[in-house]
């Protein structure tokens, strides 16, 4: 039922509360890069230290935000049988696709406890189940004997197993493997887990390299080993600094490294130690998630925002993962001013409003994108210039004191100057300057420029 890179996702904070904003992003990060379904309030969502209420939101907002799209598979377990089954009823009521049950903690059951916990919850809520067996933390190991009892269930369609036992896995496959999905706990053991007959993993590092992890285990079910293997080794290193400290820390750390989220975690979950935040910027940046500690991600504005190729900018900028549209600008009075950038180009909303001020709309960008015309061009560049953004120029018919003053203002920022003409084109020019060269006056020409 469950199958590929399954994020457990993180819970941004910001000021003490619940980042709804923040949330809400880095689900369209996970679902635009492949991930195939959501686990809010996991350990790394560090329910431990969310109350009942933050706890029932952060689930109402991930099955809000993900509308269908993929599954959502709500953390409601806990070490008291009737509050993961209040928590499960919620996640129910409110359009949850599963519900993750961890083993309980602290009170340490018997394996005849467990099956009685899990079959109490399926029973009270009859909503698809995946087990979760992290004995690192719980001090509890779910045997693959029990879990083969409990994949009689219907309900029970998954195990998240994170012992880091390989040999206990395959015997889950042996004992149950046709009843029974098996899913890797440990990033550092996707891979092996999937050669004994698993089907994915619930990732801690997909929080941060969702395309990775999602091209690793499709390579995989698709039958390309190579491949598969290539993209685990690339991922290894990147796993292994997610455990630098006790998890969330690292990867909240990296996310926020990468302007993803704040870097504020609740206690007693504190920020990383200095050396080991070192450790960890070194991993970041040889994977190229970030530069000199600095977050690789472009953050764009466009400029002529309505027009033809405004919106093809603003859907190659919505599918690169490494590039974020956050302004949209359009002249004064334009009918799109006030739309959604994303609508107006054809693509859905973006969360991102056509501004009338460009001032409005470059603001927190890192380039302004600008196809338009060339009064407003050199204005744009002006604005970007006292504001020290870059700037890419696609406009047409600059004259030659404008393209003089726009040489004079990329004395201060970065400026690419490309203006809307396709190679083609620009080469026909060439060719016809240099054949009225030497055919001389007795001839006429005439160049149609047929896709306009």
């Amino acid at each position: 039922m469950f199958k590929g890179s399954i994020v457990a996702i993180v819970t941004p904070f910001k000021n003490g509360q619940v980042d709804e904003e923040a949330y809400r992003k880095l689900i369209e990060f996970q679902i635009e890069n492949g991930t195939s379904a959501i686990v809010p309030c996991g350990t790394t969502g560090e329910s431990a230290t969310l109350d009942v209420n933050e706890h029932a939101r952060v689930i109402d907002i991930a099955v809000e935000a993900v509308n269908k799209r993929v599954p959502v598979i709500a953390g409601t377990g806990g070490n008291s049988t009737s509050e993961a089954i209040a928590l499960s009823k919620h996640a129910k009521e409110v359009g949850a696709d599963a519900t993750l049950q961890v083993t309980p903690y602290y009170n340490k059951p018997t394996q005849e406890g467990l099956f009685r916990h899990f079959e109490a919850i399926l029973k009270a809520v009859p909503l698809p189940q995946v087990l979760y067996n992290v004995p690192g933390r719980t001090s509890v190991n779910l045997d693959p004997v029990t879990v083969a009892r409990l994949a009689e269930f219907p309900e029970i369609v998954a195990i998240k197993e994170a012992s880091g036992n390989v040999g206990q896995m395959a015997e889950i496959v042996r004992l149950a493997g046709d009843k029974i999905t098996l899913l890797s706990g440990d990033d550092n053991l996707t891979l092996p887990v999937l050669a004994i007959g698993g089907k994915g993993v619930i990732s801690v590092v997909a929080n941060i390299a969702p395309r990775d992890s999602a091209n690793l285990v499709k390579a995989w079910a698709e039958g390309n080993v190579e491949l598969a293997q290539q993209l685990f080794y690339k991922l290894l290193p990147l796993c292994k600094a997610m455990f630098f400290e006790t998890n969330p820390i690292p990867v909240k750390t990296a996310a926020a490294l990468m302007g993803m989220v704040n870097d504020e975690m609740r206690l007693p979950m504190c920020p990383m130690d200095p050396v080991n935040l070192e450790k960890l910027k070194r991993v970041l940046a040889d994977y190229g998630l970030i530069y000199n500690g600095v977050y690789t991600m472009v953050k764009i504005t466009v400029a002529g925002a309505a027009g033809r190729m405004g919106g093809r900018i603003i859907a190659m900028i919505h599918q690169n993962p490494e590039t974020e549209l956050v302004g949209a600008f359009e002249r004064s009075g334009h009918p799109s001013v006030g739309q959604d950038a994303g609508s107006a180009a054809g693509i859905g909303e973006l969360g991102v409003m056509i501004y009338g001020s460009l001032d409005e709309a470059i603001d927190g960008a890192d380039v302004l994108i600008d196809f338009t015309q060339p009064e407003s061009t050199l204005q744009n560049m002006r604005s970007a210039s006292e504001k020290e953004i870059a700037m890419v120029i696609g406009t047409t018919g600059i004259s030659e004191d404008g393209v003089s003053e726009i040489e004079t203002l990329a004395g201060k920022i970065p400026c690419v100057m490309a203006p809307n003409m396709s190679v083609g084109v620009n080469v026909m020019f060439k060719i016809a300057g240099e054949m009225a060269r030497i055919l001389g006056n007795d001839y006429d020409m005439e160049i149609l420029e047929a896709h306009h």
